[in-house]
C-alpha cells in the first residue's frame, strides 16, 4: 500500500511526550516505507501482454500494527485505498516501452489507547517501463503525494515526493517463469508545524517464481520473497538509531486474462519482521486493454526495390504476421518465437545472396512473361491472314506427317 499509513507522523506526536522527536521520526519512516515498498502488479502483466493503450483500477485494503516500544505506544493503522490509470505501450528499436499515468486516493483510520484519528490523501504517479527484447526490463516511477490528517482536533498537512528505479529480468521455462528483481528508491517529506522533514533511502531485493496456465482464460500465478532494507535521516541525531529495518514480504499474486482486452488482478501481500508486528494488504484490479501489440521492429513498408529495403520490408511482414498470431491466438511472446524461427534467421549471412539470386530470377521471368505475350498478342491480332492460316496448315501438314512415319516408317 502506497499511502495508508501516512497518519500515524502526527498520531506519534502525542504517542510520547517523553522522546517526541522519536516519535515524530518514527512516523515519518513509517509513512516513506510503505510508499518505497508497493508493489506495482499491473506493469508485470503488461510485460507479458502489452497493448497498444490500456486502463486500469485497483482498490486495496490494508492493516497494519506498530509494536509498542519504549519510545512510542502500540497502534493500529487500517485503510483502503482506491487507484487507476492509463499506460501507452509504443514499439522501440530495442524492445517494447511502457509510459503511465495513475492517481490515487486513500482514507486512513488510526486507533491507539489515548488517541485516535482519520486521514485522507491523494497521489499523483508518473512511471515508464522499458522491456529489452532479452526480457531485462527496467522500470522508473516518480509520485507526489498530499496528506491531510485530523488528529485531536488539529489537522496536519504534509506533502511527500517519491522516486524508484527497479531492474529485473524475466527467465522462461515452458509453462513455468521467473522473475527477479533489483529496487532502490528514495524519499522525502516536507517540514510542517511539528512535524520535522525526513528523508529515506529503500533497498529491495528478491524474486517471483510463478506458472502461465490457459484454457478457457489465460494468466499466470505466481508467488515472491523479498527482503527490504531502509533507513531513513532527520534532523535529530538521537532518533537516528531507531530508523532503520530489516524486513521480509510474501506476496501470492495473480492475473487472469479473459481475452486480449479484458483481465483481473488479485494479490495478497504480508509484512514479517521489522518494527510492525505482522501485517497484510489485498488487492483486486481490472485492466482494459485495446489497440494492437508493439512490433519488435519500426520500420514501415516501402515500395522502393532496394535490396536493403526488401529485407526491412521482409521483417516487416513478419512481425505483422506475429501480431495477428498474437491477437487471434493470444500466445506468449515465448511461443511466438518458436512459431517464428525462420524468420528470426532471416538476418544471416546467406541472406543477401538468396535475395540476389531471387530477384535475378524474377526479372528473368518477368522477361519472358514479356515476350510471350508480345507473340501471342501479333498472332492473335494476325489470325485472319492467309500467311498465318497457311503457316497453321502446314504445321499440321508436317505433324500428321511425322506421326505416320513414326507409326509405318519412311
Amino acid at each position: 500500500m502506497r499511502i495508508y499509513t501516512s497518519l500515524v507522523l502526527s498520531s506519534l506526536l502525542y504517542a510520547s511526550a517523553q522522546t517526541p522527536h522519536s516519535s515524530i521520526a518514527m512516523l515519518g519512516y513509517e509513512l516513506i516505507k510503505l510508499h518505497t515498498n508497493a508493489p506495482n502488479p499491473h506493469l508485470l502483466a503488461l510485460k507479458s501482454y502489452p497493448l497498444e493503450h490500456q486502463i486500469w483500477l485497483k482498490t486495496n485494503y490494508a492493516q497494519h500494527t506498530l509494536k509498542a516500544t519504549d519510545i512510542f505506544t502500540q497502534m493500529q493503522v487500517s485503510s483502503i485505498q482506491v487507484s487507476g490509470g492509463y499506460d501507452y505501450a509504443f514499439g522501440l528499436g530495442i524492445g517494447d516501452n511502457l509510459l503511465g499515468l495513475g492517481v490515487q486516493y486513500a482514507h486512513i483510520n488510526t486507533s491507539a489507547d489515548s488517541f485516535g484519528g482519520v486521514g485522507n490523501a491523494l497521489g499523483l504517479l508518473l512511471y515508464d517501463s522499458l522491456v529489452f527484447e532479452n526480457r531485462l526490463y527496467i522500470d522508473l516511477a516518480l509520485q507526489y503525494n498530499l496528506t491531510l490528517q485530523d488528529l485531536n482536533a488539529r489537522t496536519y498537512t504534509q506533502h511527500l515526493g517519491y522516486g524508484s528505479m527497479e531492474i529485473g529480468y524475466l527467465w522462461d521455462w515452458q509453462s513455468w517463469f521467473l522473475l527477479p528483481s533489483l529496487k532502490a528508491s528514495m524519499a522525502i517529506t516536507t517540514q510542517s508545524q511539528e512535524i520535522p522533514a525526513l528523508t529515506l533511502l529503500n533497498l529491495r531485493a528478491g524474486s517471483y517464481i510463478g506458472t502461465h496456465f490457459g484454457g478457457i482464460v489465460r494468466g499466470d500465478v505466481r508467488l515472491g520473497a523479498f527482503y527490504d532494507f531502509d533507513r531513513s535521516f532527520e534532523e535529530f541525531p538521537p532518533a537516528l538509531e531507531y530508523l532503520q529495518s530489516h524486513r521480509l514480504y510474501l506476496t501470492l499474486e495473480t492475473d487472469v486474462f479473459f481475452n486480449a482486452h479484458f483481465g483481473m488482478y488479485a494479490g495478497i501481500r504480508g509484512e514479517f519482521f521489522g518494527y510492525n508486528e505482522p501485517g497484510f494488504d489485498a488487492s483486486v484490479g481490472v485492466r482494459f486493454g485495446w489497440g494492437g501489440t508493439k512490433a519488435k521492429h519500426s520500420s514501415k513498408p516501402s515500395n522502393t526495390r532496394t535490396l536493403e529495403q526488401v529485407k526491412l520490408n521482409q521483417l516487416n511482414d513478419a512481425n505483422q504476421r506475429r501480431q495477428r498470431w498474437q491477437a487471434l491466438h493470444y500466445l506468449k511472446e515465448s511461443d511466438i518465437n518458436k512459431i517464428y524461427n525462420t524468420q528470426d534467421n532471416r538476418n544471416g549471412p546467406n541472406v543477401k545472396e538468396e535475395l540476389e539470386l531471387d530477384t535475378q530470377k524474377r526479372k528473368e521471368r518477368e522477361a519472358m512473361r514479356y515476350i510471350d505475350t508480345e507473340e501471342n498478342e501479333a498472332n492473335y491480332q494476325n489470325r485472319n491472314l492467309p500467311e498465318l492460316q497457311q503457316k497453321e496448315l502446314q504445321k499440321i501438314y508436317d505433324y500428321n506427317k511425322r506421326e505416320l512415319e513414326r507409326k509405318y516408317g519412311k
